[in-house]
């Protein structure tokens, strides 16, 4: 863990982009306010701390909505859709952000092409 042995969740390095702490993921329900973290690498105990949740929610949760096999798409899609949030609620966006942006967006259409393609009677994206 970083931080000199200290155990707080914030010293954690991520898998994607980093946060300060799990209180800056936006969260539009409760499940993806602690499934987020935990596809990101982060564990139930670390997310269970760092959101001030119990850790059997944590772990029931992550059994009862499969998270471990989820395809590697859905995890993708999420975390394209957690970083494109925080970007968009950014009250002072710099030009990095908006080149940022306009990647995840095509990101975001790529995946979707991929979503058309693998639907049954998908045909190929042009």
């Amino acid at each position: 863990m970083g931080g000199g042995g200290r155990r707080g969740v914030a010293s954690i390095a991520l898998p994607c982009r980093s946060y300060p702490t799990l209180s800056r993921y936006p969260s539009k329900n409760g499940f993806a306010s602690t499934r987020c973290p935990y596809w990101r690498g982060w564990s139930s105990a670390q997310i269970a701390d760092g959101l001030a949740v119990r850790y059997d929610t944590v772990k029931s949760r992550r059994r009862c909505h499969a998270w471990d096999d989820a395809p590697s798409i859905r995890k993708l899609e999420d975390c394209l859709e957690t970083r494109f949030m925080v970007l968009i609620c950014k009250e002072k966006k710099t030009g990095a952000n908006y080149t940022e942006l306009d990647a995840l967006r095509r990101q975001v259409e790529i995946l979707a092409k991929v979503r058309r393609y693998e639907a049954p009677g998908g045909i190929p994206a042009t």
